[in-house]
């Protein structure tokens, strides 16, 4: 899904006819990864989440009912069936998240059959199909460096585990895999795949981390939710602990 919203969106940025290619590539980047955590990290946290007093209304027979899915849930707070429901999800959504740089090798296989046919399979790189200069060129160059793109997606895991990771610490690891596959990803993609880019200005970047600098305010509100709640340190022998002693120590 976050795969064919970026698509979406990056077809979209084309045609609102910035004025410069940095300009795009900026509005691109603010949606994308802005719709990505949406989708990754608020929706399960507003449809999980119970809140009666709002989007909720009495019928006659004195029947709570809601007008729309969001805060009508079965979680009032951040306790463990939260953790074994929406927490899980969360977690094994930025884990795939994490692997999809691996992907992108297949745009370069595809590539690669794509100038094997053109030569009839063959190892004579003189050998092609082709009759213009410019169909050669675009059957050997590559595609173009998707900037916006890889941007979003490491804006977004950087907020989904500010957003979380006080009461889920296993995302920092997700985070780690995530830029250290798209790293190794995009060198050796770039090197091997892509066509040399253009030069751009170091504005994309400021932007980037101008958008990470918000996670930290997101960071303390969600660690207050989730810590505060006592539930989470209530350790109850009804809950299968194995060691019941230093669950009740933990409790205290």
């Amino acid at each position: 899904m976050n795969f064919l919203l970026r698509e979406v969106l990056s077809f979209t940025s084309k045609i609102e006819k910035k004025h410069t290619e940095t300009e795009r590539l900026e509005s691109a980047v603010s949606k994308m990864w802005m719709v990505q955590y949406i989708n990754t990290a608020l929706i399960l946290l507003l449809v999980g989440t119970k809140y009666d007093k709002l989007f909720s209304t009495t019928n006659e027979r004195g029947e709570k009912m809601t007008l729309v899915p969001i805060l009508s849930g079965n979680h009032r707070h951040a306790n463990l069936a939260w953790y074994e429901t929406i927490g899980t999800t969360i977690i094994i959504a930025s884990f795939i998240t994490a692997l999809t740089p691996f992907g992108n090798f297949g745009f370069m296989v595809l590539g690669h059959c794509r100038r094997c046919w053109d030569r009839k399979c063959t190892t004579n790189g003189k050998k092609t199909k082709q009759t213009l200069q410019r169909d050669y060129e675009n059957v050997y160059k590559g595609p173009n460096f998707p900037f916006e793109k890889h941007f979003a997606v490491l804006v977004a895991m950087a907020m989904i585990v500010q957003t979380y990771a006080t009461a889920l610490p296993v995302l920092y690891v997700a985070a780690f895999i995530c830029f250290l596959t798209m790293y190794w990803a995009d060198k050796i993609l770039f090197l091997r795949h892509y066509a040399s880019p253009p030069l751009y200005t170091k504005t994309l970047v400021i932007n980037a981390i101008e958008i990470m600098e918000w996670g930290v305010v997101i960071h303390l509100i969600f660690g207050l939710y989730m810590i505060t709640n006592k539930e989470i340190f209530d350790y109850k022998a009804s809950m299968g602990m194995m060691n019941e002693g230093y669950a009740a120590w933990l409790g205290k």
